[in-house]
C-alpha cells in the first residue's frame, strides 16, 4: 500500500514548490509511517492526534523531531476521557496556535473514522457531531491560514455505522453545510486546553518552541 498523504505532501512540496505544508492527522492510530517520512524536515509540520498505547506503539509525546525537523512532529495522545469537546478543544487551542506561528501554504488532513465511539478497535468516545467539529474547524483553519488550500485523505474505521455517521457528517461540512454557531465556537472558546487528559505532556514537549500554554 502506498502512503497517500505522504506522498502527497511531497508532490506539494517538490512539484508546486511549496515551503510548509501541514499534515493533521486524524486517526486512532499513530501514522509512523508519515511520521518517518518527515521526522528530520521542517518543510512538513506534522500532527498526530491517537490513541495512546495503541498500535502502533508508537506517537509518544517525546517524539519530537529530529535535526532540522527537531519540533516539526506533534504527538497527542490520547485516551477514552476525550470526548468530543475535549477533541475539539485541542484542534482550537492547540493546533490553531501551532499553524498561526507554522503558516502552513496547504493542509492536508488524514480522516480517519475508528474515533467514533461505536469502533471496536479505536477505543475512543467521540461521537458524528464530534466529527462535525473536526471537519469546521479544519476547514477554517485551512482558509485562515493556507487561502482554503486543503485535501482530506480517507484512512481506518472499523465500525460501518461510525463511517455511516460520521463520514456524512464531514462530507457535509466539507460541502460548505452545517457549519458551527457563534454559540458552538464561544463555548468552545471558553474551554481550557489544560483540563484535556494528558495535554501536559504535550505542553512540555512543545509548548516553549511553539508559544502554547
Amino acid at each position: 500500500t502506498f502512503n497517500n498523504v505522504a506522498l502527497g505532501a511531497q508532490h506539494l512540496l517538490a512539484a508546486h514548490g511549496l515551503a510548509r505544508v501541514l499534515v493533521v492527522d486524524v486517526d486512532a492510530h499513530h501514522g509512523n509511517g508519515t511520521q518517518s517520512a518527515f521526522y528530520d524536515r521542517a518543510d512538513v509540520l506534522y500532527v498526530s492526534i491517537h490513541r495512546e498505547h495503541a498500535y502502533p506503539f508508537t506517537g509518544a509525546a517525546t517524539e519530537t523531531g529530529e535535526g532540522a525537523g527537531e519540533g516539526f512532529t506533534v504527538n497527542v495522545p490520547i485516551d477514552r476521557r476525550v470526548g468530543d469537546l475535549e477533541y475539539a478543544t485541542l484542534l482550537r487551542h492547540l493546533l490553531w496556535p501551532l499553524a498561526r506561528a507554522y503558516r502552513p501554504e496547504f493542509v492536508l488532513v488524514s480522516c480517519g473514522f475508528d474515533l467514533h465511539r461505536s469502533d471496536p478497535i479505536g477505543e475512543l468516545s467521540l461521537t458524528e457531531e464530534g466529527y462535525r467539529w473536526i471537519a469546521d474547524l479544519l476547514v477554517r483553519l485551512a482558509v485562515e491560514f493556507s487561502g482554503g488550500r486543503t485535501a482530506w485523505v480517507l484512512e481506518g474505521g472499523y465500525s460501518v455505522a461510525g463511517i455511516k455517521a460520521a463520514g456524512r457528517r464531514v462530507l457535509r461540512r466539507l460541502a460548505g453545510l452545517d457549519p458551527l454557531t457563534a454559540a458552538d465556537l464561544a463555548r468552545l472558546d471558553r474551554a481550557r486546553l489544560d483540563r484535556v487528559p494528558g495535554i501536559r505532556k504535550v505542553l512540555a514537549a512543545h509548548g516553549e518552541r511553539w508559544g502554547v500554554a
